[in-house]
């Protein structure tokens, strides 16, 4: 089973278990300028994680980080509605995303 660790709202660091995150959203990272952006769902807490990662260096290796993000955030950077997350934070099974469809 894979696992991220991420920062919590709160500062804490938590572990999300890759495995039962549904994914949300692709896109761009507006908190760290040229990484790519993963959002995720995690039924366990409720709560939306920004999953970004870097561009690849000179060896092609790649930096990663996850932190917990608000409706606000993810309404300025991936462009969702709050009634959409709040659609999904009530049904996170029923939620099919354009990455599912890949």
């Amino acid at each position: 089973m894979r696992t991220c660790c991420y920062t919590a709202m709160n500062g804490e660091a938590k572990v999300l278990k890759l495995d039962s995150a549904i994914d949300i959203a692709v896109g761009h990272s507006s908190r760290r300028s040229g990484w790519s952006a993963t959002l995720l769902f995690n039924p366990a807490t409720l709560s939306f994680i920004e999953y970004r990662c870097s561009p690849p260096d000179q060896f092609g290796q790649r930096k990663e980080e996850a932190e917990e993000v608000t409706s606000h955030y993810i309404y300025k950077n991936f462009k969702l509605d709050p009634i959409l997350l709040l659609a999904i934070q009530q049904n996170p099974q029923g939620w099919k995303s354009a990455i599912d469809a890949e």
